[in-house]
């Protein structure tokens, strides 16, 4: 079948499920024509001025699970940045750590009194110069008392004592508070609004969000246009057109980085390409380039029009210097970042080492790899669900490179420290004052450390990997590969480090995104300000408009006869180099989007 412009042109797919079976999953289904708004309601809804986010507030609403569940982690997550604080100045300013070390118990506890101890209580042998009442009580009366009062004390904070650069941090972070506040109580008024939408409009009980799906949403929403007008451009709204207008900017990156126009791969010296992408370099990259001051766009929708017609080197110092400008700030404003995301990772290593075991040996889907392995057009639910499908296979995949020289050191290393292990915790067991004195806890807490890593490195003997069929199995579920020439050489170290810089470890998950703040200016600065003319090239060779949805990323309109590769696809394309999409991405989100298309345009 030949190629069409998408935009212009559709294809009706025929649905791979039985009528019968359709119609008996959903006994209740209605559709709007059912309901007779008020005359008001429809002139609430009508001529809605910024679509693209009244539809991702309409997405979001659906995907967060109602109003009450936003509201709650608005609340949650405004007390949870007081609190980190709060705990941030009391550690480093509110506690006397002199009265800390103080406390050490008057009484030594040697390790010949703890060996007769457990000859006398466990085996019931009499030893000289131990008593009938010296075994497993505590006597408090031979430790110093815990004063919280003279630890945790505030008055030199309250009073000036302190430096004054903590009062320059405490008060950017309330301004920061504020600021976060502020955009919460608009949100949630936003949110608010898009509720009576599904209760007015849709008729949809929000309630009960988790009893209706995405795609019965969308099939409200575009039933609702016929009714309410929201877009003026169009009579008729498709499900590409609700992708376009919620994806947008999310579509402009994935092209941005697709076409390698933002730099994500470095060269180190004595540590060979590396990858770095983190969260807040994405953060930085969309404001420089879509809603911030000084970017390409002058609204949600539409590109300026000086970036279609205008001089491309006085554009490009143009953007340089907005660039500049962002690297400087984010500069002024790394150390109290960074002080922020070192104490909130820490808090949440510890909270996962709580709840899962061996965390720290665990991987997780790289910030660069949710670029490289998301298609077109693919919302947030259906992607997340693509990841976490494909983490087992891909996690088997890794461990099956395990070295049997690093296994058997592993294992007997784990031996020895579960042995030391065991030996310490007796010893507290037998007198209970050693979990207070002599550093027992510390090295209980060491131990514990050192036996989760080698039992990371010990494969599991009851199982047996195949690297060819997991491989092919997690490229089937990511649509995405780890090199060019991976096939066949799936059982090579080669591949595998390929592989993991796209899963990697939390640890260094955590680590990248720790120090962040301390980078990313100057990636701003001397890797993304140097491509400014490449960025403003590729805005104005890869957005096209289209009526009833404004300006949008060519490749996420599915075109594969203007963006499609020879090598992924059999249909003929008329793409240069420079237009196609590389690794198959535009070939991929086609069939992706076919698949889960239910009203049969695209």
């Amino acid at each position: 079948m030949a190629s069409r412009p998408l935009m212009s042109q559709y294809v009706r797919v025929a649905s791979t499920e039985p009528e019968s079976a359709a119609e008996d999953d959903h006994p209740n289904e209605f559709s709007l024509s059912d309901i007779a708004p008020p005359s008001k309601v429809d002139r609430r809804w009508s001529v809605i001025k910024d679509l693209d986010k009244f539809f991702q507030s309409i997405y979001y609403f659906w995907y967060s699970k109602g109003f009450f569940c936003l509201l709650l982690e608005e609340v949650l997550g405004l007390m949870q940045f007081v609190f980190i604080i709060f705990l941030a100045i009391l550690l480093l300013v509110g506690i006397d750590y002199n009265q800390v070390m103080v406390m050490a118990p008057t009484r030594n506890i040697s390790l010949n009194t703890i060996v007769k101890n457990i000859k006398q209580e466990i085996l019931g042998m009499n030893v000289t110069g131990v008593s009938s009442n010296s075994s497993f009580d505590i006597n408090i009366e031979n430790y110093r008392q815990l004063d919280v009062k003279g630890i945790v004390n505030f008055e030199h904070f309250l009073g000036g004592d302190i430096h004054s650069m903590w009062y320059f941090l405490l008060a950017c972070a309330s301004i920061f508070w504020l600021h976060r506040l502020c955009g919460v109580v608009y949100r949630l008024r936003e949110m608010w609004e898009v509720r009576g939408f599904y209760r007015d409009a849709l008729g949809v009980n929000t309630s009960e969000m988790e009893n209706y799906t995405w795609p019965e949403i969308q099939d409200l929403v575009i039933q609702a246009q016929t009714r309410f007008h929201m877009c003026v451009d169009k009579t008729k709204l498709t499900e590409l057109d609700l992708s376009n207008r919620i994806l947008r900017q999310k579509n402009f990156m994935l092209a941005l980085i697709n076409k390698d126009k933002i730099q994500t791969h470095f060269f180190l010296p004595f540590w060979g390409r590396r990858t770095f992408f983190t969260e807040e370099l994405k953060y930085l990259y969309e404001m420089i380039l879509f809603w911030g001051p000084g970017s390409p766009f002058s609204d949600h929708s539409t590109l300026q029009k000086s970036f279609r017609r205008g001089d491309k080197a006085e554009l490009a110092a143009k953007l340089q210097r907005v660039i500049t400008w962002y690297a400087i700030i984010s500069l002024f404003l790394s150390p109290l970042i960074f002080i922020w995301q070192v104490f909130y990772s820490t808090f949440t290593i510890v909270e996962l080492m709580e709840r899962k075991k061996g965390v720290l040996g665990m991987r997780r889907w790289s910030p660069l790899a949710r670029q490289q392995l998301r298609n077109y057009n693919e919302l947030d639910h259906i992607f997340q669900y693509r990841l976490n499908t494909a983490y087992w296979p891909a996690d088997k995949y890794v461990r099956s490179f395990m070295s049997p020289v690093l296994a058997i050191l592993a294992r007997h290393v784990a031996f020895v420290f579960a042995a030391l292990l065991a030996v310490a915790l007796i010893f507290a067991m037998v007198d209970e004052t050693l979990l207070i004195t002599n550093n027992v806890p510390l090295t209980i807490a060491g131990l514990g450390v050192v036996l989760g890593v080698c039992r990371s490195l010990i494969p599991d003997e009851d199982e047996s990997h195949n690297p060819r069929e997991l491989m092919e199995y997690v490229v089937k579920l990511t649509h995405y590969g780890p090199s060019e020439d991976w096939k066949g050489q799936e059982h090579t170290l080669r591949v595998r480090e390929s592989f993991c810089m796209q899963f990697q470890y939390r640890l260094n998950f955590w680590i990248e995104q720790t120090l962040s703040p301390l980078i990313a200016p100057f990636i701003l600065f001397f890797c993304l300000r140097p491509r400014a003319l490449d960025i403003v090239s590729f805005f104005r060779s890869f957005t096209v408009t289209v009526e009833g949805v404004g300006d949008v990323c060519s490749f996420a309109q599915l075109n594969v006869s203007k963006h499609g590769n020879p090598q992924w696809s059999s249909e003929r394309s008329n793409a240069s180099q420079t237009e196609q999409s590389e690794n198959g991405k535009t070939e991929m989100s086609v069939v992706a989007f076919k698949v889960r298309c239910t009203d049969g345009e695209l």
